[in-house]
C-alpha cells in the first residue's frame, strides 16, 4: 500500500489549518490480513480505497509570508499556532484563524537572540524555544520578551514538550544521575 506524505505536496511555508469535521464516513477497506507460514500477508482489493482523499481534508485557510525561509515545525495551543522557521532563526505566532499575530527571534547572542534554532513550544504563557547553537533553553513571552533561560550540558538534537511539564530532549548528553540525564535522553521538568 503506497503511502503519502501530506508535507511532500506542500511548498512551504504554506500552513494548512485543516478540518476533519463534516467529512463524511470513511469508505470500508475491503482487504484482508491473514498469516502465511508465519508471516502476516495483507491483500489490498483492485480498486483504490480512495480517489486521492479529497473527500477527507479541506483548507480552512492558508498562510504565505514572503520572509519565512523553511517553516518546518508547527505546534498548537489553545487559540496559537508557533511556526519555527530555523534558518531565519525565527518563530512565527499565529491565531487560530489564520492572522499572522508576531515574528519573534532573530540571529545572535543576546536575549531573545539564537545562534541554531531548534523548535519553539508554547506552553501555558510563555515560550520554551531550543537552541542548539547556544545549547540553552530560553523562555520568552509572547511579545519576544526574554524571561530566563537554562545552560544544557551537552548538545540537544531536537525536543518535545509533554503534557506534564516536562521537556524531553533528544541529544547528547553527561551521564550524571544528579542532572536528569540518561545518554541520549533527557527529562528536564519545566519550572
Amino acid at each position: 500500500m503506497k503511502r503519502h506524505d501530506l508535507a511532500r505536496y506542500c511548498t512551504p511555508p504554506l500552513l494548512l489549518w485543516i478540518s476533519l469535521t463534516g467529512c463524511s464516513e470513511p469508505p470500508h477497506w475491503a482487504g484482508s490480513v491473514e498469516m502465511r507460514n508465519g508471516v502476516e500477508a495483507i491483500s489490498n482489493p483492485g480498486a483504490p480505497l480512495l480517489d486521492g482523499g479529497e473527500h477527507l481534508l479541506s483548507e480552512l485557510w492558508a498562510v504565505q509570508e514572503a520572509n519565512w525561509m523553511d517553516a518546518s515545525r508547527v505546534h498548537a495551543q489553545r487559540d496559537l499556532i508557533t511556526v519555527v522557521d530555523p534558518p531565519a532563526n525565527q518563530v512565527h505566532l499565529i491565531s487560530t484563524s489564520g492572522e499572522v499575530q508576531a515574528s519573534l527571534g532573530r540571529p545572535g547572542d543576546g536575549p531573545g537572540e539564537f545562534r541554531r534554532l531548534l523548535d519553539a513550544f508554547p506552553n501555558g504563557h510563555e515560550l520554551v524555544v531550543l537552541d542548539g547553537g547556544k545549547s540553552n533553553i530560553q523562555y520568552l513571552d509572547f511579545d519576544g520578551q526574554y524571561l530566563s533561560s537554562l545552560h544544557v550540558i551537552g548538545q540537544t538534537w531536537d525536543g518535545f514538550l509533554l503534557g506534564t511539564g516536562e521537556l524531553l530532549l533528544k541529544g547528547e548528553f553527561l551521564s550524571d544521575p544528579r542532572e536528569e540525564s540518561f545518554g541520549k535522553l533527557c527529562i528536564s521538568r519545566l519550572e
